[in-house]
């Protein structure tokens, strides 16, 4: 079967293991697209390329360069066309970037018209990469009934809140950690301390996580490689 890279979106709290995910990723062939704006939590992410994107313009002209390589000039093509994985880090900092952008360049209805545009070409840019991508993203509550909340991707704009960026994306993961119950003092270990972190693949009340059937079965570690072996295995494809 032809290969055909399928975005995966990770929704997950700050500290409960996102970033840690790309560390098993083969060194020199992933880029890691950085619009928080802070170093990486992980030390192991060290070993990757890090791009650090602080505008739109930035961020537009990387991912057409991962798309298309062939258009850049002959000494940037050889970077860009080594590169079989991308890790963006994160939708939600680059919905930030964007209202930030559309603050400034516009006003009125126009500004959020112009913002809406930009993400919808985000996403769309995501869709069209030919290399693995997995985009991160915070997660929001929004009150589903008496006393409950649900989970979602958080973005700005009321377009693209509660579900629209998961719309988007045929696999969603939420991180869910794991914590320690009692303490265990000669392993540093004390309770409450988060111990291990899976991902949530199932659709449940709670959050927006989605995948297709079959594809997860049981605890999914917080590991690109094993995420991804597991998607390719699903359609077909050789890893």
């Amino acid at each position: 079967m032809s290969y055909r890279q399928v975005p995966i979106l990770v929704v997950g709290e700050s500290g409960t293991g996102k970033s840690t995910m790309a560390e098993d990723l083969p060194v020199g062939e992933v880029l890691i697209i950085n619009t928080e704006n802070k170093v990486m939590p992980d030390r192991e992410a060290s070993k990757h390329s890090t791009k650090y994107v602080k505008s739109v313009k930035q961020m537009m002209a990387l991912l057409d360069a991962l798309r298309d390589p062939d258009k850049l000039p002959e000494d940037k093509q050889a970077e860009y066309k080594a590169y079989k994985y991308v890790f963006f880090d994160s939708a939600t900092a680059s919905g930030e970037i964007i209202e930030k952008y559309c603050a400034v360049m516009f006003s009125g209805y126009s500004q959020w018209g112009k913002h809406n545009e930009l993400v919808y070409d985000m996403i769309s840019k995501f869709k069209d990469l030919p290399q693995q991508l997995i985009v991160t993203a915070l997660p929001e509550q929004k009150a589903e009934g008496f006393n409950e909340v649900k989970l979602f991707a958080k973005m700005k704009g009321k377009e693209y809140k509660y579900g629209y960026i998961e719309s988007q994306f045929t696999i969603v993961l939420f991180t869910k950690p794991e914590y320690a119950e009692d303490d265990i003092p000669n392993q540093n270990i004390y309770a409450g301390d988060m111990t291990a972190c899976y991902m949530q693949y199932k659709p449940t009340k709670f959050s927006t996580a989605k995948s297709p059937r079959g594809m997860f079965d049981g605890k999914v570690p917080n590991s690109a490689k094993a995420i991804i072996e597991a998607v390719n295995k699903y359609y077909g494809y050789e890893s």
